[in-house]
């Protein structure tokens, strides 16, 4: 579990460094980029207003969040560009605007994350990203109070600005990790889910094996008690073969026997009679 975490953090400072090196390079080309109407212009109060009005009509946090930030990045540039053209009175307040804009981003990241709404990890990202680097713009500002192009008035603001931009980036980086940690123990409870879903598999399977074990057993122990009962009959009748030969017999035996003395008795009769008749062929 650690080793994963610490995998994920070592992926989330890579992003982040990535970001690093591409904000480095918009912000060596900052003074490219055209900002609009500018502070110096009379249309730049109506340029805040229509902004405000925009962000106000926002009611999704994540969008409230994206536009914060859109913002806050004007009003950098505008300083960068006001330095530019030895107009630098106007950078402290510009600054303040960044200040309260960047503020904004976070109240509206909290509410995207408290709501869990969808895509919160990509802006998160994109806000670490934005903070580091106006934080480089920011101290190159520094530098330029440092030199004299800036009045030191504008210090206190801008060492404020890149405090709030540092609490920006490292709220974000640590948000990123905690909802990478969640849907890394997801993960975890998923496979784990999965494993029991797995074993439960495999226990019903043995018991169903065991089930048909003793099934198989139970026909067995039924077809022997089969066997068994066949064999009984098979002796019972073998019993009644035998006791009706028995008794057929003796009855041969003794009709036999019947007939025999009957047979004699007549023979002893005839003998008798032939006795007789000799007796009395003597007495004539």
């Amino acid at each position: 579990m650690l080793k994963s975490v610490n995998l994920l953090r070592a992926v989330v400072i890579v992003v982040i460094c990535v970001f690093i090196a591409s904000s480095i390079v918009l912000a060596n080309n900052i003074k490219i980029l055209n900002p609009g109407v500018l502070p110096d212009s009379p249309a730049y109060e109506l340029k805040l207003k229509l902004e405000d009005k925009e962000l106000a009509a926002l009611n999704d946090p994540l969008e409230k969040a994206k536009l914060s930030l859109k913002m806050a990045d004007l009003r950098l540039l505008e300083a960068m560009v006001m330095e530019e053209m030895d107009k630098s009175q106007f950078v402290n307040g510009l600054v303040k605007d960044y200040n309260e804009n960047l503020t904004q981003v976070l109240l509206s990241l909290a509410e995207a994350i408290s709501e869990e709404s969808p895509g919160v990890d990509e802006a998160l990202v994109v806000v670490s990203d934005a903070a580091i680097k106006d934080i480089d713009i920011l101290e190159g500002l520094l530098d330029l109070i440092k030199l004299g192009y800036i009045p030191e008035e504008s210090q206190l603001t801008i060492e404020l600005a890149i405090n709030i931009s540092q609490i920006v980036s490292d709220v974000s980086i640590e948000v990123l990790v905690e909802i990478a940690d969640g849907e890394l123990e997801v993960l975890l409870e998923e496979a784990a889910g999965d494993d029991d879903d797995d074993e439960a598999a495999d226990d019903d399977d043995d018991e169903a094996a065991d089930d048909d074990d003793d099934e198989a057993t139970d026909d067995d122990e039924t077809t022997t008690s089969d066997d068994e009962t066949t064999t009984d009959d098979d002796d019972e009748a073998d019993d009644d073969d035998d006791e009706a030969a028995g008794t057929d017999d003796d009855s041969d035996d003794d009709d036999d026997d019947e007939a025999v003395g009957a047979d004699d008795d007549e023979a002893d009769d005839d003998d008798d009679e032939v006795d007789d008749d000799d007796d009395e062929a003597d007495d004539d």
